[in-house]
């Protein structure tokens, strides 16, 4: 190919990236210690046309609810303490382990999911990302409301806390509003609307982290993957929009210079 059009080439496809590139930068800033966002609720796992089984007991029920969390930076964090919390029934999960022990320690890219209740002849969601973990909150009833609710994820070491709500409901305000809360806590970043859910069915970040919230089905086929990578987004590992605006220029600095070349050759 001549020269001409393999600069030519090069410039346009560079441009393209830069346009069709999702938007990977756009990470959630409802993060708890520079990195643990809540990634994916299953708010009522039955319904008239879709069920989703969480434990594998092979019925779906209200206890199949279930809230991940997942780390999108590029360090360990230990969620050793963290509480999670509603309106209904306060603070109804506090992940267990020493800190530092390591069975707390949520790794980059890794989730992890606490299940409402296993019942019987269920188990936990096996991970198919090895460093991910899973939890059992040992309810036997649900905690989420099918019609509107707040999910509320709390770090007492930092007294603070990230929180989304759905299905049209307000914005609660857990230091005033929740019994048992911290008082002084302060929230991360807005209270994210992940709009309405359907029965049997997740709202999911997509791609993980992101800022952009989706029912489950739309975008990945199933019901939820409470035990599944998802399409994951760290700035560590992701390339950005900036990188291919790099390309796209280096590109450009490189056919400018072959023109005027060429132009200096015919003169």
């Amino acid at each position: 190919m001549h020269k001409k059009y393999a600069f030519t080439v090069l410039l346009t496809l560079a441009l393209l990236l830069v346009v069709i590139q999702p938007a990977l930068a756009a990470d959630t800033t409802a993060v708890l210690d520079g990195g643990v966002c809540i990634n994916e609720v299953l708010i009522d796992p039955t319904g008239s046309t879709y069920n989703f089984d969480t434990d594998g007991n092979g019925t779906a029920s209200a206890t199949d609810e279930f809230v991940e969390l997942y780390n999108l930076s590029a360090s360990a964090i230990d969620i050793s303490g963290w509480e999670l919390w509603d309106a209904g029934v306060n603070n109804w999960y506090t992940f267990q382990g020493a800190v530092d022990s390591g069975t707390t320690m949520l790794q980059p890219n890794a989730y992890a999911v606490v299940v409402i209740g296993v019942q019987s002849g269920g188990s936990l969601p096996t991970m198919t990302n090895p460093a991910s973990l899973s939890f059992d909150a040992g309810r036997g009833s649900a905690v989420m409301n099918d019609g509107g609710d707040n999910v509320v994820l709390y770090d007492p070491g930092a007294d603070q806390y990230i929180q989304l709500l759905y299905n049209g409901d307000a914005v609660d305000d857990p230091p005033t509003t929740y019994s048992g809360f911290s008082a002084t806590a302060t929230r991360v970043g807005s209270a994210e609307d992940w709009g309405n859910d359907e029965d049997g069915i997740s709202l999911t970040h997509s791609p993980s982290g992101d800022t952009n919230v989706v029912q489950h089905n739309s975008t990945y086929g199933s019901g939820a993957s409470p035990n599944a990578v998802i399409l994951t987004n760290t700035s560590a590992q992701a390339p950005t929009r900036t990188f291919w605006a790099a390309l796209a220029a280096a590109g450009l600095l490189i056919y400018t210079a072959s023109k005027r070349r060429r132009s200096k050759d015919v003169a």
